[in-house]
């Protein structure tokens, strides 16, 4: 299954998020994941030339879709890890 966002998101975009994704070794289960979440960062990106230090928009939409996966990845670990301290304090296993 792959997430679908029509208009609201240039396909060649969603292209760049899901090979950045899977650099990163994201599984495909964990990219739609994360497309959900990044994608209201893509949608609410605004390439200003002017303050793109020569910067293409590609190369500033790497940067930005490299800083939300990076983001969605801790948030992952965090939770893993209270979820693991809630099995221990309360004796129950994964």
């Amino acid at each position: 299954m792959r997430n679908d966002y029509g208009d609201l998101v240039a396909p060649w975009k969603m292209d760049l998020l899901a090979a950045r994704a899977r650099m990163k070794g994201f599984r495909p289960d964990e990219l739609e994941d994360a497309q959900q979440e990044i994608v209201l960062a893509l949608m609410a990106f605004r390439f200003d030339p002017g303050r793109s230090n020569g910067a293409s928009e590609v190369t500033a939409l790497t940067a930005l879709i490299d800083n939300q996966l990076a983001f969605f990845q801790r948030c992952r670990a965090r939770l893993r890890k209270h979820e693991a301290r809630y099995c221990e304090l309360h004796g129950t296993r994964d």
